[in-house]
């Protein structure tokens, strides 16, 4: 039997055998035996929510235009028990939209840099990556994962572009100490937000956050 890597619209991630004294990873050949029981450890990908949102600040530099992706609880914790804490990093890859495009609609690292080197343009601005470092919100049995978008400029902010988010998990599945599978969310283009529209339209800023808003329409121009 070839323990399948895939359950439905879940990724399995390593199952517990019985018998064996350290988890198996999928795609592994076992020989079933009498009484032998097969646990999997489900993850369903994150999908980014389509409210983008301002991240609010104490100062203005860190005034940033936030994704959220929420993950099941259960599922994080499982993964966490069967690979360590240690072997299990997330985050969020923030790109403009017209870059995921251009990639096919492909958000992963890889289609990203490719795309960019296809272009001309310098690989290394292909996407941003912001490592978790916690969670944005804890509930009974969902997680959070949150990323914001900081230091705008011209092309960033005046031209308006619309961005796009993916949360990522990345796993050290052998345990030598090196990410060697990642996990990405499903891209949704309904979840692309702009700067500028987002910043300009929320309505929960306070007085002060709204000069912040108001002071980058002046420096790079409405």
């Amino acid at each position: 039997l070839t323990l399948p890597k895939t359950a439905g619209d879940a990724l399995v991630l390593g199952w517990y055998v019985s018998g064996a004294e350290e988890k198996t990873l999928p795609d592994t050949e076992i020989a079933v035996t009498d009484g032998m029981t097969l646990s999997p450890v489900f993850f369903h990908a994150p999908v980014t929510l389509q409210v983008a949102s301002v991240k609010v600040a104490a100062v203005a530099e860190d005034l940033g235009l936030r994704f959220m992706a929420p993950l099941d609880k259960s599922e994080y914790l499982a993964l966490r028990a069967l690979y360590g804490a240690d072997a299990v990093r997330m985050g969020m890859l923030i790109a403009p939209d017209a870059y995921v495009q251009g990639a096919g609609g492909v958000f992963t690292r890889e289609a990203l840099t490719a795309y960019k080197e296809s272009a001309g343009g310098d690989a290394a601005k292909s996407y941003v990556q912001i490592a978790a470092t916690g969670f944005y919100t804890v509930g009974e049995d969902s997680l959070t994962l949150a990323g914001s978008l900081v230091n705008f400029s011209n092309a960033t902010f005046a031209k308006n572009p619309a961005f796009a988010a993916v949360a990522f998990l990345d796993v050290d599945l052998d345990g030598d100490g090196t990410f060697d599978t990642t996990v990405y969310g499903a891209y949704d283009a309904a979840a692309s937000a702009s700067v500028k529209d987002t910043m300009l339209s929320a309505e929960d800023l306070t007085d002060t956050q709204k000069g912040w808003v108001d002071a980058l329409v002046a420096r790079f121009g409405a």
